[in-house]
């Protein structure tokens, strides 16, 4: 399941090429609006060789592949933390987004 996302400042997309996104995925207990969030998170991070992140220079996109296959159907609340270069400080955290897995 491809997510793809892009960081804009003043409406302007920002080359965050250089920084390491971490894509964290967390289980809810249902798909109504009253589903809690349950476990834990389960994260991937760019590192040299993951060929689940892609970024874009001409769009400044990143993109992730998420592998569904180890996650049942339900819902799941997934966020993007964004660390500095060195992949240690947090910079940005966004979310969540809810996806439906059938």
């Amino acid at each position: 399941l491809p997510l793809v996302w892009q960081y804009n400042l003043n409406g302007v997309a920002v080359n965050t090429g250089s920084l390491v996104p971490v894509v964290r995925i967390r289980a809810l207990t249902s798909c109504n609006p009253q589903g809690t969030e349950t476990g834990a998170f389960t994260e991937n991070k760019q590192t040299p060789g993951n060929s689940n992140f892609q970024f874009s220079t001409r769009t400044f996109q990143w993109k992730f592949n998420w592998q569904t296959k180890e996650f049942g159907a339900g819902c799941y609340n997934v966020y993007i933390r964004l660390l500095n270069s060195d992949g240690v400080t947090i910079i940005q955290d966004n979310g969540p987004m809810k996806v439906q897995l059938r």
